[in-house]
């Protein structure tokens, strides 16, 4: 069996499963406000080196960061403490200290241990190590109270400044990534308590920001309010760079709220320059400030809403989860993971026919607290909430109990508990237990489906799959499209024959993709289950990663564009991207396998009913075909190859299950196709039995 599929079939045939089933209707069709401004987005037992305190009462920057995959792969926290000592901060003005750890090897000549936690002093030379200490992990909320206290004690200042660097997961996963401790983060309510046994119980900081992805959250509002002034952070996913932390040269010149604009400008000026010289990574991209003294009225505004919604879950919960599915998702497309985070603005524009005083008042709490937002991206107005709807297994193993040990809004826990007992009921199978079958549409390759009308009623979102069959009821789906529209009822597929194909200069097929997001102008396509690699097994310098494209369909053209290519980083169970996206060039690697998620066999249930693909029996097979490093992608028919290829229906209901309708052939006979471009896959197709 080939090395490089023997070592990796397991963690791709899990990635492609998770993406398969996560990816499905990634697109949130939110509504823009007008807040929205948008842009092209045992600690005792040291050995401390610093015997004399600084008396320097100007301003004393705090930086934690935690190294993990984001320093030994890319040595993303060495530059940034490159940035900050080329920035030309005032010694005379500023302290800054940063404590290190959760890093199996750092990238720089600073001698920082991996098997310590360590605190590095900025000088007029640059950083220098002053201390080592005993190791704890970094997701210690001792770890960071201690290091706060040290900051106060040995560098007073009028003010102080948190930054937290490495990767963001959210509210309910938290902040940072400890590689040496089991990937471990700091909760919201770990941080809350590092907080509260810090200085900071007394005296506000004056700025604390997550250098890290998917913070800017209602919830961390809440924890952190009483103890900083300004908060500065994002809905989006970060590059692996971050911050441009030239703004540094501004501390202590500035105030508080001028220094926190200045990190959004200029992270997303930086994020817009490295875009333009990059152009396979495109991220979507967000910076927001808050002013931490609206804070209680944010919390009791979304307190107020949800204590009118609660007493109509019985009665409106359809209603109350269309709103909730329509809100604009933050984190989904842009990691194919699912956070279950929604922008607070365009949830109660969903919301605001049924409940418009309540959300007029949240509206206005957003209008007073975020001083500034900047995006690339529409319907962002600075603030997430957690509200779940689509990540059903995290929710019932961990999220519910940590959003209720954050005990922050409660007339919203209260609503989410009879919300739950809804949404995860299962009656409304019921409704969707005769089999689902498509029919032809009045043109050749155009396919719809008609609900009845208690499907109708029940009917959240839909999607469409392409499978491709390999023998006797064994097939793969090897692409999903969000796109259908439902004509009152009567669902119709958006497919005209034409597919996203991976191309090189002797080789065209389909890679395994997810349509997610779309306009009149453009198509969003997500390319997963793709590894790339560089240099030889046997030599030290071989490299391996898997890789997600995102590519762009303008409709006009037929032009396909990669808007972004970076590393993979799932968690332990493969489900969700951790934080920073690692950007990867195409170019620069030797070869590329584009994997399909493994063949399965087409199961029923004792009804006859089709199982959601999810749910079918696996054969242990990964398929798949290798191209070029030249290779490019393009928009054009099904391929002619001799495969046999079917659409099926995929549906959710406002709970949260999913139904697959009876696949139908495509017939792609019928389809035109340009005989140079498009290859039979069988010649260049691996198939390895595990």
């Amino acid at each position: 069996m080939n090395h490089r599929i023997k070592n990796n079939i397991k963690r791709i045939s899990i990635f492609l499963l998770v993406n398969m089933v996560c990816l499905f209707l990634l697109s949130a069709c939110g509504k823009t406000n007008g807040n929205t401004s948008a842009t092209s987005t045992d600690t005792a037992s040291a050995t401390d080196s610093s015997e004399s305190e600084n008396t320097n009462d100007a301003v004393t920057v705090m930086i934690y960061m935690v190294g993990s995959d984001l320093e030994s792969s890319a040595a993303a926290a060495t530059n940034d403490l490159e940035e900050i000592s080329r920035s030309g901060v005032d010694s005379e003005k500023v302290n800054c200290i940063v404590f290190t750890g959760g890093c199996e090897d750092w990238q720089n000549d600073l001698n920082i241990p991996s098997d310590k936690n360590a605190l590095l002093e900025l000088t007029n030379d640059g950083f220098v190590k002053i201390g080592e200490y005993d190791m704890l992990s970094m997701g210690n909320s001792q770890n960071l109270s201690e290091f706060l206290s040290y900051g106060v004690q040995h560098y007073p200042a009028d003010d102080y400044y948190l930054f937290l660097w490495n990767h963001g997961n959210g509210p309910l996963i938290g902040y940072g990534k400890d590689t040496l401790f089991d990937n471990d983060s700091m909760t919201l309510p770990e941080l809350k308590e590092a907080l509260e046994n810090s200085p900071f119980k007394e005296q506000k900081l004056g700025i604390i920001g997550f250098d890290a992805c998917l913070m800017a959250s209602l919830e961390l509002t809440a924890v952190v309010g009483d103890y900083a002034d300004f908060l500065v952070s994002s809905q989006e996913t970060e590059p692996s760079f971050g911050w441009n932390y030239a703004f540094m040269h501004d501390c202590g010149s500035v105030s508080n709220q001028e220094l926190a604009v200045e990190i959004t400008d200029s992270y997303m000026t930086y994020c817009e320059e490295f875009f333009e010289s990059k152009p396979f990574f495109q991220n979507d991209v967000t910076m927001s400030v808050i002013d931490l003294s609206y804070a209680d009225e944010l919390g009791d505004s979304l307190d107020a809403l949800f204590a009118q919604a609660k007493e109509h879950v019985s009665g409106d919960y359809n209603e109350l989860a269309r709103d909730r599915i329509g809100s604009k998702g933050m984190g989904r497309a842009s990691t194919g993971s699912e956070y279950d985070l929604v922008d607070l603005y365009a949830l109660a524009d969903s919301m605001s026919d049924d409940y418009p005083n309540e959300t007029k008042r949240i509206k206005a709490a957003i209008e007073q607290s975020v001083v500034v937002n900047k995006a690339n991206i529409s319907d962002s107005c600075g603030l997430s909430l957690y509200y779940p709807y689509y990540n059903k297994g995290y929710y019932r193993s961990s999220w519910k109990k940590n959003y209720s040990d954050m005990n922050l809004f409660p007339n919203y826990t209260a609503y989410l508990e009879r919300y739950e007992q809804v949404w995860l009921g299962t009656e409304l199978k019921d409704l969707y237990q005769n089999r689902l079958v498509p029919q032809d549409g009045e043109k050749a390759n155009q396919f719809k489906l008609v609900l009845t009308e208690e499907q109708q009623r029940e009917y959240a979102r839909g999607a469409t799959v392409i499978f491709k069959k390999y023998g006797e009821d064994l097939y793969s789906p090897i692409m999903i499209s969000d796109c259908v529209e439902n004509q009152n009822g009567v669902l119709v597929a958006d497919y005209d024959g034409n597919v996203i194909l991976c191309k090189d200069s002797e080789f065209c097929s389909i890679p395994s993709n997810h349509l997610t997001d779309w306009n009149d102008e453009k198509a969003y396509y997500l390319i997963y289950g793709t590894e790339v690699e560089r240099g030889s097994p046997r030599n030290k310098n071989y490299e391996v990663v898997i890789v997600e494209y995102q590519v762009e369909l303008d409709k006009q053209t037929g032009e396909v564009t990669v808007k972004n290519a970076y590393e993979v980083n799932h968690d332990e169970n493969g489900e969700v991207q951790d934080g920073k996206q690692i950007p990867i060039d195409p170019k620069e690697w030797d070869l590329a396998t584009f994997y399909y998620y493994m063949p399965s066999y087409l199961t029923r249930d004792d009804d006859g009913k089709i199982l959601d693909f999810k749910e079918w029996e696996e054969k242990r097979e990964l398929n798949g075909f290798e191209v070029e490093p030249n290779f490019t992608f393009t928009y054009g028919p099904l391929p002619n190859d001799g495969s046999d290829y079917f659409l099926a229906f995929r549906i959710i209901d406002t709970k949260g299950n999913y139904h697959l309708s009876e696949l139908i052939p495509i017939d792609t006979q019928s389809i035109s196709h340009d005989e140079d471009d498009t290859e039979s896959d069988t010649t260049s197709e691996s198939t390895e039995e595990e």
